[in-house]
């Protein structure tokens, strides 16, 4: 549940060198208003594919936001500052349809006692309506588009950024640009000039099976255990609305030798998924979806079976033997049905 405190919205056209700074904020007290940041806030901060960082120790914001914790700034002039600097970023980038007109709605609101600042970046569409000619002798129907229009509320945003005001830590989505030759994040390495700890959600999720497949991928039984003990693990801290966990934590539980262990941990750093094994990682939703997905084997290319790991965990009800020529046996007991797709 989001309670949005103050919203302001700013105007960025690039293309057309012009940039339009609210001084006031937007009357929240307004169910449309408030509908449309909140349904935006709702989506962008629970996707798979929010990274975390820390500001860097000479942040312009993170030293205004110090400023406004300490009522020696204003939230508008916090506002403004990520506004000005993301106009000032796009209009330096090389390509075109990176200069297209956007709107930046900046928020306060608070989430599970965590009060947070928002930055959602709204990039407007070009969209078509009827118009309506009435020369007074005769009526015409003809087609129009229409410029600046702000995504439905239903979207999620192209970027966005969520600082945590007490702790001082940033999630955030950004896409690359090419700014003088050279590839830039706009939104985390100039609007916020934060350092990435670790990778998204989705990224980290996508890692760790990988890696998990990697180790065992001469031993398929193994492989399947280690899927089961990594959900079992996602699922308990889900259960326990735990939303935190470190990458030490999962290998911990998913993996017994030690060395292989290791080799998690320092891929792990090269491929900058985390800083160490200590950095924290965050749960999103894709978690929680992937978490209920089946364990999917495939025997030979003539048998594709899918199970739940509840069900693998039964071994009265399952199990998956090898003999000695090396074959390999899988037994389901007690089906209710079975359903021919």
């Amino acid at each position: 549940m989001v309670n949005i405190t103050k919203a302001i919205i700013h105007i960025l056209n690039p293309e057309q060198g012009i940039t339009i700074q609210s001084r006031n904020e937007l009357d929240i007290t307004s169910g449309t208003t408030y509908q449309y940041v909140n349904s935006l806030i709702e989506k962008a901060f629970n996707i798979s594919q929010l990274k975390f960082g820390n500001f860097a120790s000479n942040s312009t914001v993170l030293s205004l936001i110090r400023q406004y914790k300490n009522n020696e700034s204003e939230f508008g002039e916090i506002s403004r500052t990520i506004s000005e600097r993301m106009y000032e970023s796009l209009s330096a980038t090389e390509k075109s349809k990176d200069r297209i007109p956007s709107d930046v709605i900046v928020a306060e609101f608070i989430k599970d006692e965590v009060k947070y600042i928002a930055i959602l970046k709204c990039e407007n569409k070009v969209e078509y309506l009827h118009k309506v000619i009435n020369s007074g002798e005769e009526v015409t129907v003809e087609i129009a588009d229409i410029n600046s229009i702000l995504p439905p509320k239903t979207k999620v945003v192209t970027e966005c950024a969520f600082i945590d005001l007490e702790k001082e830590e940033v999630f955030y989505k950004d896409k690359k640009y090419q700014i003088d030759g050279e590839t830039a994040y706009i939104m985390s390495d100039i609007v916020l000039e934060c350092i990435c700890e670790t990778a998204s959600d989705k990224e980290v999720s996508s890692y760790i099976t990988k890696a998990l497949n990697k180790i065992y991928s001469d031993e398929p039984i193994q492989q399947i255990e280690s899927a089961v003990k990594y959900k079992d693990f996602m699922i308990d801290n889900i259960n326990k609305k735990n939303t935190k966990y470190t990458l030490n934590e999962v290998i911990e539980n998913t993996i017994q030798a030690p060395s292989d262990r290791q080799v998690i941990i320092d891929n792990a750093v090269k491929k900058g998924i985390v800083g160490d094994g200590e950095d924290t990682l965050s749960i999103s939703n894709y978690s929680t979806k992937k978490t209920n997905e089946k364990i999917r084997v495939i025997g030979d290319d003539v048998v594709d079976i899918k199970f739940d790991a509840e069900l693998y965990k039964n071994s009265d009800r399952m199990s998956i033997s090898v003999a000695d020529d090396g074959t390999y046996t899988v037994t389901v007991k007690g089906l209710n049905s079975l359903t021919v797709k």
